[in-house]
């Protein structure tokens, strides 16, 4: 059986190397499928703090998603001048606790 993080990835696969600015329709879709997952989850009978939690799962991979288009997008030389970043969830969704 499919983990959610692999659910949500291969939903994901459907908009790989679309540009999130030119297919903003492609993009919302595919995040009504992802959470779509997340209520089935919860119909299944999940607790609220499981739900939270795949809540905050869809949203790391779909930024992870967008961070990796968006360094792909760079030419090979800015990818290597590119200063190290970190992304940093704050609040709710820092405890992992979207809802």
């Amino acid at each position: 059986m499919r983990t959610l993080r692999e659910k949500f990835e291969a939903i994901l696969r459907r908009v790989q190397g679309v540009a999130p600015g030119t297919s903003l329709e492609e993009y919302r879709r595919v995040l009504r499928l992802m959470n779509h997952q997340v209520r089935l989850l919860a119909n299944a009978g999940a607790g609220g703090r499981e739900v939270c939690r795949a809540r905050a799962l869809l949203v790391d991979v779909l930024i992870t998603h967008l961070w990796e288009f968006a360094r792909n997008s760079l030419s090979a030389q800015a990818r290597t001048e590119f200063p190290p970043i970190a992304i940093v969830a704050l609040g709710g969704y820092g405890r992992g606790e979207l809802n």
